[in-house]
């Protein structure tokens, strides 16, 4: 909870998903694994290259302002994403408010 407080209040949170979990190769991010409406900052997603499937909506905007950034270890996107694996809830769309690059080191 103390994390989340002081999150909220920085001018761009980082989250980086991990390539294994328990020693697993994370490879799949399902529909829902992040839904927010609460930050009031821009977002920064780094994905590593294991990860070779995002489903349907996976990650959810629920607000009008404030891009989210995803950074992609992998040179391009694996066509084994969903089209809308994100999604602007608040502008019922896939393309406000995202930025997506490659080839990231991380």
């Amino acid at each position: 909870m103390i994390i989340k407080t002081h999150l909220l209040k920085l001018t761009k949170t980082i989250i980086v998903l991990p390539g294994k979990i328990d020693g697993m190769k994370v490879t799949t991010i399902d529909t829902n694994f992040f839904t927010s409406s609460s930050f009031n900052h821009s977002l920064y997603f780094y994905i590593p290259e294991t990860i070779t499937t995002i489903n349907s909506k996976a990650f959810v905007k629920a607000n009008s302002s404030y891009t989210w950034y995803f950074r992609l270890e992998a040179d391009s996107k694996p066509d084994t994403w969903a089209s809308d694996f994100y999604y602007n809830s608040y502008y019922e769309n896939t393309s406000s408010n995202m930025s997506i690059s490659y080839g990231n080191n991380f």
